[in-house]
Order: structure tokens, then sequence, then C-alpha cells
């Protein structure tokens, strides 16, 4: 069991709140690290949308329970600046045992995933946050698809750097937690714990799928009447929320696959 956060907003969080970080360490007590990072207004161009420059907060304790070496959390790669935090038991992967430690797979796998492969990444490096709309979108169902291939409970949040957006989710039974929170400045949280000393309100993800919060602002200029909108999601971030719902047959999801914008900004 590990605990996860993440913060999103336009002020920098200095310290995480003490009710917030003893909750997380209590719930992974051999390791824990934060982890900040910025997002600057040029970062975010787009030809239509003036976007402000954003600030993030990515924290994570750890129960090692697999593999020879333990390893800490948010997990980083220093050349395209993705961040994992991961609170789960992956089993399987696309079919296939996981014998080793599943955050440090789980975490190749999902970069592969996002991984831009399109040579007008480099010629137009200002368009959706670094690459064409087809990469992005490419990109983004690769992810959806790459998560739907982990076996075992979970939840996780996935920061994608290159394309400028956060992916989080929970197994599609919900068996870790994840709330999302907003503070009084309007700071969008999310933490595996809630605590009253950092957003006035906690709620649960809903385990329907894959959310995305874009920092571009390239989806809701795109997709201004987004299929399946939903009156029922995210609750006020300061960006829009999108859902994906998941493809595996399941009489609760949306069959479609469509996505579905759950909170606009």
């Amino acid at each position: 069991m590990c605990g996860i956060f993440c913060s999103l907003g336009q002020a920098s969080l200095k310290d995480l709140p003490p009710g917030i970080r003893e909750r997380l360490q209590d719930r992974g007590p051999d390791s824990f690290q934060d982890l900040k990072t910025t997002i600057w207004e040029r970062e975010c161009s787009h030809p239509h949308i003036n976007r402000p420059t954003w600030f993030l907060t990515f924290a994570a304790s750890v129960l090692s329970l697999r593999g020879e070496h333990l390893f800490a959390q948010p997990v980083t790669d220093s050349n395209w600046g993705y961040i994992l935090c991961w609170n789960g038991e992956a089993w399987r992967l696309a079919g296939q045992p996981i014998m080793d430690n599943d955050t440090h797979i789980i975490f190749k796998h999902l970069v592969q995933a996002a991984a831009c492969h399109d040579p007008e990444l480099h010629r137009h490096p200002d368009l959706f946050g670094g690459c064409t709309r087809g990469c992005h979108d490419a990109s983004l169902h690769r992810i959806r698809d790459a998560i739907e291939e982990i076996s075992g409970p979970f939840a996780l949040v996935f920061f994608d750097r290159p394309h400028r957006r956060i992916f989080f989710a929970r197994d599609v039974l919900g068996r870790r937690s994840l709330l999302y929170g907003l503070t009084p400045n309007g700071t969008f949280n999310l933490a595996s714990v809630s605590g009253s000393d950092f957003s006035t309100t906690w709620i649960e993800v809903e385990a329907d799928g894959l959310y995305l919060a874009d920092l571009t602002g390239s989806l809701d200029q795109d997709q201004p009447d987004a299929p399946g909108t939903s009156d029922q999601g995210l609750v006020g971030p300061p960006i829009p929320i999108y859902r994906y719902p998941w493809i595996r047959p399941n009489p609760n999801l949306d069959p479609d696959g469509l996505p579905s914008l759950v909170s606009p900004s």
C-alpha cells in the first residue's frame, strides 16, 4: 500500500499540509518524497487560447512489498519529464505475470505508450503542447489501452509532460482509493487520503474510466461538444477534466468509449 498526491494550481504550493503529509506517510513507511514542477504559459501555447502558468506538486509514500530494490516515488524520467504516482499491485501486464517491482514496470509501460513518434513534433513544437493533433490523440488512446492492460488493484496519477496533460484513474473495480478536492484558492488536488487542513471537500474519483486534465486547452477548443457530457463528474477544477470510459465490457460503463467533458473550466 502506498500514498499518492498531486496538486495543480496557479499558485505554487510551498509545503504539503502536515495532516496530509502524515496520512500519506502512514500508508508507506519505507519512503516519502515530493516533487515540484512548473508548466510555463509559453509551454501551453495555442493559437486561440491564452493559458496561465501551472504549478504542480507530486508526492508519494511507499510500502515496498515486491522486488529486491526499493523504487522511491514519484517516479520520473529525466529526459522528457514524465512523472508517475502509483498506488497498486499489478499482478499481470498485457496478460504476462509481473515478477519484479511493478512500479518500475508500469512506469516504463506508460512512458512507452505516451511517447510521440510523429516527425512533426520537431517542426511544430508549439502545437498541442509539443506535437500534432494526430500524435496527441494517438498517444492518448495508447495510454488508455496501456492502463487497461494492467491486472490488479490500483490508483495512479501520470503526468505526460511532453503533451502537457495529467492522467488519473482507479482500476475498474475501484479497489484503491483516490480522492479529489479543491482549496479555497482553486487549486485542484488528488490524494489517497483526505484532510480537512487542505481542501474544503474531498470526493472519491469514480472508477469508470481514465480521467484527463488538459493543460493546453486544445481538447476543449477542438471538441466543444464532447459526447456524453455529464453533470455528475468532477466539480470545480480550474481546467477542463475529460473522462475516457474503459473499453472493457462492463454493464456499468459507456459502451462506445467516447470522451466526456465532466468538468468545464
